[in-house]
């Protein structure tokens, strides 16, 4: 009877590894080990045919991912010939005969050209694709811990690996596989953290509080800059110059998506620097559970990414720094007075320029409220340094002297309003309390850079087209949070022809002139980043035109040519949306300053509007801008 039962135990195992791969590879040995004689011998043969079937397939799937990467490749090479032609055809032309009245035409096809190879670079970047989450089974997670440490049997002088394994975790969802190689890519940058000093490196596993297993591993070692801490799961992003490939972190994330697990730094243990986490599922009975529908499958993982967002949301602090800047304390203490009662203000004051730098650098200040006119640096000069300094907070300008120059300058200088002393309250703390949002926007674009989008990217994945009835917002905004854009932008001029020769001299795309009302049809249905209002249109319409392209496309970033008689027409001008007024005669190397300046802000105002309808969709908005009354 006890022979018959190692038998049937053999012959279990012999089908779980042929459905659901190696991970039984070591129960089977041990099963063979208790049979002798001829049945021995039958279950052997079994077996090895079991061994070498799963092995061939790990190798087939291997094969096909390589076959995948190749494919892409060579349709990528085919691809690019295109361009490539139309690019080497233009320049010959160019060479040949560079005062044609064509040349500027074929410059314009090198640069859509151009553009259209960036497009078919970006989408090759992405041919890392995640295993497939169907394959997955149940993983003995103690085991698979064991194994990645297993891989490490000498390590430098001075560093000691501790091994930490609580007794009776549960099995969880996932492959044995793919689990130690994440393992082993964590210890091993733990390690490489750690060689040049003495150090241990902690690698501990036990049940996680929602269920399933969490693993963490830490180390003694140099830590991470900010620089890496915000880019630690973008590809190519590492601490090891030329000897690392930045893959690491990010290949460990995708290998941990499709099973509904995350890979995330959390804070340390005292005494360690740098710390990573892996929070694993249970795993579900297959036989009991049955395989969940495509719709199922994408609300469980939608809500396993919002949980995710929602841990690192409330990780961020939620109070807003307001710094009030004024050389007249009565003026800082009546403005402090006006914004008391706003929930969630933490309010400083600073007397002049050097006073406000010295607080920025040692608070995250959200926004900053100053007087053009302080003595020494002006209001304005403390806000170019801001954008030197590429702060994300929003900034707020005061003044009693009012005049139109200085709303150019301040445009320039990123001011999102312009008052006028006496300050209104009700202007001031609408003022405030929009600069503040929009801070707390541009705080969670940065800090959650690059898990936003891992999220995006995690999330398409699953779309079905259910969810996109739903969330009709959701996927467009999802696209943009996981694209890198680069290259050439697009700009539309508006009734100013004259322009699109220089425009197109910047490397730009400029197209045009439209009308106005072609313009604002344009710029909500197309991906413009820039437009350009042209000289010829009167005050009012161009107003119009500017708030109209701002409703369709905040991302759309508009420079003004009209001229403006006076501040009030040039704070219009900036209360409309326009981000920049160009100077007449139009200077080549301003135009080039201001172009690029507008053009790169778009793509970031493009990122940050896409992070709001996400966030809005899913149901995360309130969370993302809650506040705490300041003490």
């Amino acid at each position: 009877m006890a022979r018959s039962k190692a038998i049937q135990a053999v012959l279990a195992l012999v089908d779980r590894l042929l459905a659901e791969g190696s991970e039984h590879e070591a129960a089977l040995r041990e099963a063979l080990a208790k049979l002798d004689g001829p049945e021995r011998a039958l279950a052997e043969k079994l077996a090895a045919v079991a061994l070498e079937q799963a092995s061939w397939r790990r190798s087939l799937v291997q094969a096909a991912k390589l076959a995948e990467v190749g494919m892409s490749m060579a349709e990528l090479v085919h691809e690019l010939r295109q361009p490539l032609s139309g690019i080497a055809g233009f320049s010959q032309l160019l060479s040949a005969d560079p005062r044609s009245k064509d040349a500027p035409g074929w410059a314009h096809e090198i640069l859509n050209q151009t553009a259209r190879m960036e497009q078919l670079l970006e989408r090759m970047r992405r041919f890392i694709r995640s295993p497939d989450a169907s394959g997955a089974g149940s993983v003995d997670a103690a085991r698979a811990v064991k194994e990645a440490v297993a891989l490490f049997p000498k390590l430098p002088p001075g560093v000691e690996l501790r091994l930490e394994v609580a007794s009776g975790l549960p099995k969880v969802r996932g492959e044995s596989g793919p689990l130690v190689q994440v393992l082993t890519n964590l210890i091993g940058n733990a390690r490489d953290a750690t060689e040049p000093n003495p150090g241990t490196i902690l690698v501990e596993a036990r049940t996680h509080e929602g269920g399933g297993v969490q693993i963490v591993v830490a180390d003694e070692g140099s830590g991470l800059s900010p620089e890496i801490a915000r880019r630690l799961f973008e590809p190519f992003a590492t601490t090891k110059g030329e000897q690392g490939t930045g893959l690491g972190l990010y290949i460990s994330r995708q290998i941990l998506a499709p099973w509904g697990a995350d890979l995330r730094p959390v804070e340390p243990a005292p005494g360690f620097r740098t710390a990573f986490c892996i929070v694993l599922p249970p795993a579900t009975p297959a036989r009991a559970a049955g395989r969940p529908s495509p719709e199922q499958s994408a609300e469980r993982a939608i809500g396993q990414v919002i949980g995710e967002i929602s841990e690192r949301l409330d990780q961020l602090p939620s109070e807003r720094h307001v710094l009030l800047v004024d050389d007249e304390p009565a003026i800082r203490r009546a403005l402090k007075v006006l914004l008391s009662a706003e929930a969630g203000l933490q309010l400083t004051e600073a007397a002049d320029g050097p006073a406000a730098l010295s607080v920025l650098g040692r608070l995250p200040v959200h926004v900053v409220v100053a007087d053009k006119n302080l003595p020494g640096m002006s209001g304005i000069d403390l806000l170019r340094k801001l954008r030197e300094r590429d702060l994300a907070c929003e900034s707020l300008l005061v003044t009693g002297y009012p005049s139109a120059a200085s709303v150019g300058e301040a445009l320039e200088a990123r001011a999102r309003d312009y008052l006028l002393k006496p300050v209104q309250v009700e202007g001031l703390r609408a003022a405030v309390r929009e600069a503040s949002t929009r801070a707390r926007w541009r705080q969670i674009a940065r800090e959650l850079s690059s898990e936003l989008r891992l999220w995006a990217e995690r999330l398409l994945q699953v779309m079905t087209a259910a969810t996109e009835r739903e969330m009709p917002a959701l996927s467009p905004a999802l696209e943009i949070l996981a694209a890198r854009p680069e290259g050439p932008g697009r700009v539309l001029v508006v009734s100013e022809g004259s322009l699109i020769e220089r425009l197109a001299m910047t490397g730009h795309l400029a197209e045009g002139p439209v009308s106005p009302e072609k313009a604002a049809a344009l710029v909500a249905a197309e991906r413009f980043e820039a437009m350009l209002v042209g000289r010829d249109l009167p005050h009012l319409e161009a107003l119009a035109l500017v708030r109209q392209a701002r409703a369709a496309s905040p991302a759309t970033q508009v420079l003004w040519a009209p001229p403006v008689a006076d501040f009030e027409q040039a704070r219009e001008v900036l209360r409309a949306g326009a981000v920049a007024l160009i100077p007449r005669p139009v200077d080549q190397t301003t135009l080039e300053r201001v172009l690029e300046t507008a053009i790169r802000e778009s793509r970031v105002e493009a990122r940050l509007q896409a992070l709001i309808k996400a966030c809005d969709e899913l149901g995360l908005k309130e969370r993302a801008l809650r506040t705490r009354r300041a003490a």
